[in-house]
């Protein structure tokens, strides 16, 4: 039987979590998670999501060989665009000597990156 790569263990370590904490979490026996470590098994989407969330990973990190890594998307915002975007409320007036302070106009770009 051929053993599916992951770095469950590794990242549980690097944490500080215990096993049998995640196993409860995930909904998973002891026995079935320990598996799933050694490579015998595999989590399932959803598992490997909230086990990414616990771990504050992706689920790349999880499964490399599973999951593809998260692409970033760079897009173009200004402040003005933000601050109209969130619904605040600004008079121009007064945030133009604000922003100018950190060398800022409502026009600035600012360089953003998402997932997806």
């Amino acid at each position: 039987m051929k053993k599916i790569r992951n770095n469950i263990k590794k990242l549980i370590q690097s944490k500080g979590f215990r096993q049998n904490y995640l196993a409860e979490r995930l909904d998973m026996y002891d026995a079935d998670f320990s598996s799933c470590i050694a490579g015998r098994r595999t989590l399932n989407k959803e598992r490997t999501s909230k086990l990414a969330n616990m771990l504050g990973c992706t689920m790349h990190d999880i499964y490399p060989d599973r999951y593809g890594k998260p692409t970033l998307k760079a897009f173009r915002l200004t402040i003005q665009d933000l601050l109209d975007k969130i619904g605040l409320e600004y008079s121009p007036d007064e945030i133009e000597p604000k922003l100018s302070e950190l060398q800022l106009k409502l026009h600035s770009v600012i360089k953003c990156k998402t997932n997806g």
